[in-house]
């Protein structure tokens, strides 16, 4: 219990609330997908079923964020950036945990710095699947697509990212960590 509060704290102070306030919904199981409002129908697979054209599927948590082909899709675009920090894909305790990836071998003393870019970085993906989904489902608006929402992400973290750099409040995350994690990010550990 200690960790998850400590983790929410620092998610707190990495993001903007509507991302943070969306991930501690997801972590503790809080939001209202389809498979979990079974009881307010007469039970039928199409009225429990993901909202995404020709996807059949349950929709529950796991499903919308990360099993959905749209969301899948979304995640391995993501992941490309990743590549030569992570080893292995994203999994669901990553996701819904805030469970660090399992950093590559000659990026674990890049570790910290790296955390703090995955953690803004899941946060974002996981508002704009989110977001997506809640307007494609009661706003009639388009399917998630991955191509157009990798824009989406991009712009957001670099928003994100500027603020953290621009504010002097952060306890132990002073804009030395930030400059470092960047740095480490684009250029891959060559100068760092």
């Amino acid at each position: 219990m200690a960790a998850t509060i400590a983790a929410t704290k620092l998610l707190r102070s990495l993001v903007l609330p509507v991302y943070s306030d969306l991930q501690f919904r997801l972590s503790w199981m809080l939001l209202p997908t389809r498979s979990r409002f079974y009881f307010l129908r007469i039970p039928g697979f199409s009225d429990l079923a993901c909202g995404y054209p020709n996807c059949v599927e349950v929709e529950t948590a796991q499903h919308i964020f990360l099993d959905c082909s749209r969301a899948a899709a979304l995640w391995a675009v993501v992941m490309l950036d990743w590549t030569n920090f992570v080893d292995g894909s994203v999994t669901w305790t990553m996701i819904c945990t805030l469970e660090e990836p399992h950093w590559a071998a000659g990026r674990v003393s890049s570790a910290e710095q790296l955390s703090l870019l995955w953690t803004i970085t899941r946060c974002i993906v996981i508002h704009v699947i989110w977001t997506a989904r809640n307007k494609h489902q009661f706003e009639d608006g388009p399917p998630l697509d991955p191509a157009t929402a990798i824009y989406r992400v991009y712009s957001v973290f670099g928003a994100h990212f500027r603020a953290l750099l621009r504010s002097s409040d952060q306890p132990g995350l002073g804009k030395n960590n930030y400059f470092i994690a960047i740095t480490v990010f684009v250029y891959g550990n060559m100068y760092y």
